[in-house]
């Protein structure tokens, strides 16, 4: 079992897709779909036209990740929005050569980002069910019957809060969580269970629901029951709209440029738990990863890598022991994804 750091983790979570973007040279376009186009397409009233001009989507080797929203002239503002699905929602266009990636239950995302603050300024990481683009709608049946989930979305003009959100069947769910200062890094994850989705910014719990409608036809945990064969990753910089009090381009047009900016994504799913169990928590000093003492040998090891990794040894003799109870504290900086695991010596 291996455990990400800086990112909260629990034991039992297996790490089965990710894009690490500070790695990249380019946006790799077999695991992310450019969707391009007007945002009429999603009901919210949006100002922008998505694009895949490399003004639009970059990546640097130290933001990662950047969705840049600017204005081309004569206030004709222009975005970015990238999706883990094959096909476009605004424009209906299929990248076949890409194999796409969703959520489920027991699993879990996570993102690493920096939002924009600005008026008029709408980031969001969310994910929405695999579509029956056949007919333009999920199994259990149009939005918002099919739900939705906001892992994270933010007011411009609200540099300390972020809000969970759920879409179902004749209602919603919303939550706001407090952040320090959203235009810094911060680490978003969402858990989905059977029944029960919770919210981390930092690994600190900012929300949990277990209750939402099912659709017409369809039994609870519906929708998020993910029928329709998973949810897909979204990720978009929204200019106006509902969301934003429905401003005009020209008022919109003077806090542009802004950007997003994602170090990475991260995909889990719940498997049973190793053993022993590594787990993993946060304090004033660090990250601390620690695990039953045992009857045999075993030795901690870390790598940069999960794909073809190299695991390096961590000294027995920088392991702590209190009672029962051994543990590491992983050294600052936690800038840089590291893995863990116990291995039987």
């Amino acid at each position: 079992m291996a455990i990400a750091s800086p990112v909260h983790a629990s034991s039992g979570w297996q790490l089965i897709w990710f894009d690490d973007f500070t790695n990249d040279t380019s946006l790799n376009t077999n695991m992310w779909l450019v969707d391009q186009g007007l945002s009429a397409c999603n009901g919210n009233n949006e100002l922008e036209i998505y694009s895949n001009s490399p003004q639009n989507i970059k990546i640097s080797p130290t933001l990662g990740l950047r969705l840049i929203a600017t204005n081309i002239g004569n206030n004709v503002l222009t975005s970015g929005r990238i999706l883990s699905m094959n096909i476009g929602d605004c424009t209906g266009v299929a990248n076949t050569n890409m194999t796409p990636s969703f959520v489920n239950p027991n699993g879990a995302v996570e993102w690493r980002a920096k939002l924009p603050q600005g008026f008029g300024l709408w980031p969001t990481l969310w994910l929405m069910p695999r579509e029956q683009y056949a007919n333009d709608q999920a199994v259990e049946g149009p939005w918002p019957n099919c739900g939705e989930i906001d892992v994270v979305e933010n007011d411009g003009q609200e540099p300390n809060q972020v809000e969970q959100n759920l879409h179902y069947y004749n209602g919603s769910y919303s939550s706001d969580q407090p952040v320090a200062d959203v235009t810094q890094w911060h680490t978003y994850r969402f858990e989905w269970y059977t029944n029960q989705l919770d919210w981390y910014v930092d690994g600190v719990l900012g929300s949990t629901n277990s209750v939402w409608n099912p659709p017409p036809g369809y039994a609870y945990p519906a929708p998020y029951d993910a029928q329709a064969g998973g949810f897909y990753i979204i990720m978009n910089l929204a200019l106006g709209g509902s969301y934003t009090g429905y401003p005009s381009a020209a008022s919109v047009a003077p806090s542009l440029p802004a950007e997003v900016d994602v170090a990475y994504v991260h995909v889990f799913t719940l498997g049973d738990p190793p053993d022993p169990s590594l787990s993993v928590s946060t304090t004033s000093s660090g990250l601390v990863i620690s695990w039953p003492s045992q009857s045999v040998e075993w030795v901690l090891e870390q790598a940069k890598s999960l794909t073809n990794a190299s695991w390096a040894q961590i000294p027995a003799t920088q392991y702590q022991t209190n009672q029962t109870q051994t543990f590491y504290t992983v050294p600052p900086p936690l800038t840089t994804n590291t893995f863990y695991r116990l291995f039987l010596q």
